[in-house]
């Protein structure tokens, strides 16, 4: 009798599941130099013949072309764990637009960017979290007009999550989300296990403005619904 094991079939994910990862990632691609939007693969972050389950904490949206890079080997394991770990963070600390602005304000063609004083209040919540400041490069005190532009910028602490985020950096992921601490709850058990560290994670470092509350991906209540094509059949990965 063969010892080889039989392949084990991939059962559908449930669509409660499916909203609370597509929630977590703000219904994108969980690579962030991509965040393709019209198609979306349910990865497991650990494969279904290792015994791992169909759990919020053990899914990753990718795109199909993000997928496929993944299965050539193009897109590294430790690159899944780190955004799985900053999404987890982000997706309870801020909104998905707060999310979006802090990859924008990354790109080195805002650094010019001139906005009204409306503009900056966009970015109020990574500005009030340390992530981001502003500064006025112009104003016209003129009574007739009374006009001022101010730069948005992101600090030392947001770039340095902007660009660990960015990279993939398992280990600058780690060392900017992982906190030791007192007893592990079942949702900071998720990031310490997708950051790789046995550590508490239950709040954002010091070093990220502590904003960033560090929990797992523990969505099931999940209601937010959007018409996204997500493959969740019994196909490979």
């Amino acid at each position: 009798m063969s010892d080889l094991r039989k392949p084990v079939k991939r059962q559908h994910i449930p669509n409660r599941t499916v909203i609370a990862v597509l929630t977590e990632a703000g219904y994108r691609c969980a690579v962030p130099t991509c965040r393709g939007i019209l198609a979306i693969d349910m990865h497991h972050m650990e494969e279904v013949a290792e015994d791992a389950g169909d759990e919020p904490s053990n899914l990753l949206p990718l795109c199909p072309t993000c997928h496929a890079l993944f299965h050539r080997g193009e897109i590294q394991r430790d690159s899944i764990y780190a955004w799985k770990a900053v999404l987890v963070s982000l997706s309870h600390a801020f909104d998905v637009n707060t999310i979006d602005d802090l990859l924008f304000l990354c790109m080195p063609e805002t650094q010019q960017l001139g906005v009204t004083a409306d503009g900056v209040l966009r970015f109020s919540r990574l500005i009030a979290s340390g992530l981001a400041t502003f500064q006025c490069v112009m104003r016209n005190n003129s009574p007739e007009h009374y006009m001022a532009a101010y730069r948005v910028i992101l600090t030392a602490k947001g770039l340095q999550l902007a660009t660990a985020w960015k990279s993939g950096n398992r280990e600058a992921v780690t060392e900017l989300i992982g906190s030791g601490g007192a007893t592990m709850t079942a949702r900071a058990r998720t990031v310490a296990r997708v950051t790789g560290t046995g550590h508490t994670a239950a709040t954002a470092a010091a070093h990220a403005g502590q904003v960033v509350r560090v929990m797992a991906a523990c969505h099931s209540g999940a209601t937010f619904t959007a018409h996204t094509n997500v493959k969740t059949a019994t196909t490979d990965e």
